[in-house]
């Protein structure tokens, strides 16, 4: 293997076989990459929504398919190692928990909003240590189990505050925030799950490999929609793409590209040298760049339930005090 090839694939050359603390200094920089392109990218989406008739399944269908394709040419072009059937159960978990997830973010940006998508990011390490403790990868201790009631208590004033109790069914930002809570769970659930498949293979092939489970998963979600309508018209998303235009081209080709291919790449690359938490904490920047991004482009304005992005901000900062360690388990 030549070490251009060793590099795409996530390892260092066996000959040159690089320090640990470089290796962790580049998934550092991996994560904190990755977490920028989703940041912006929530209200990229957003403005992409706009121009697919705010249909998500629309936008995540043509996404995933893309995603799917360019990664398993990636993956092929830098020989990476065909998946064994040993390991396909444990891959078809990960690829249906990305799915999980990129669907429930696309729904819970579309009905509940960029800003409030944004607010939810800090809560992934939490879930993420959740699910890591009870699979026994990562130990319980006191510190963790405060942060993660802290974070509970500030989503459930991000989920429920504001809106009358006998509309929620009605609402769409609470299903919003409902379907975002889901995809921190499915989050957290995909890094823990892929963990393993790591030590065998390289982060580009577990990728494009999950990101063809997700892309059919998509398909047949979308498919089951359009045929629920009564239409029997299956393929009526084809007609969201008519007349494309530059404002509803860029966001698709921006979550695609960086958003999704470099996004996920990155963040399984940092997954190969840290604790699962340790990568979901760099989504806490995430607020950040969509906050900033949201108010002056999408004209959204903050409200006091938002406010319970404080406790999850400080379950984040307890539970990172005692994750600073970079070990894969």
């Amino acid at each position: 293997m030549s070490s251009v090839q060793a590099r795409l694939l996530g390892a260092a050359p066996s000959s040159t076989l690089a320090p640990a603390s470089s290796a962790a200094v580049r998934s550092h920089c991996a994560a904190a990459a990755a977490n920028f392109f989703w940041g912006a990218g929530t209200v990229v989406m957003k403005l992409g929504l706009q121009q697919y008739h705010e249909d998500p399944i629309v936008f995540a269908l043509y996404r995933e398919t893309a995603v799917a394709l360019i990664l398993l040419v990636a993956a092929r072009c830098v020989g990476g190692a065909a998946l064994r059937s040993a390991h396909a159960p444990r891959m078809l978990l990960t690829g249906l928990c990305l799915f999980g997830t990129q669907l429930s973010f696309i729904l819970g940006v579309n009905w509940g909003g960029a800003t409030v998508a944004t607010f939810w990011q800090p809560v992934l390490p939490v879930t993420t240590a959740a699910i890591a403790i009870a699979a026994g990868h990562e130990p319980l201790t006191a510190r963790r189990a405060a942060a993660i009631a802290c974070c509970v208590a500030g989503a459930l004033v991000m989920v429920v505050g504001g809106h009358d109790l006998g509309k929620l069914g009605k609402d769409h930002a609470f299903w919003g925030n409902c379907a975002l809570l889901v995809q921190a769970f499915t989050n957290g659930t995909y890094l823990v799950v892929m963990k393993p498949l790591l030590k065998d293979y390289a982060p580009l092939s577990v990728t494009a490999w999950a990101y063809c489970v997700a892309s059919a998963s998509m398909a047949v979600v979308a498919a089951a929609r359009y045929a629920m309508d009564g239409n029997g018209e299956v393929f009526a998303m084809c007609g969201a793409m008519q007349s494309p235009n530059y404002v509803g081209f860029v966001p698709l080709v921006y979550w695609v590209l960086l958003g999704s291919c470099g996004g996920y790449s990155l963040v399984t690359y940092a997954n190969v040298h840290l604790r699962s938490s340790v990568v979901s904490t760099y989504s806490t920047t995430q607020p950040v760049y969509g906050v900033a991004l949201a108010i002056p482009l999408l004209h959204t304005q903050l409200h006091w339930q938002d406010s319970g992005a404080i406790l999850i901000v400080l379950g984040l900062f307890v539970i990172s005090q005692g994750a600073a360690e970079s070990e894969q388990f």
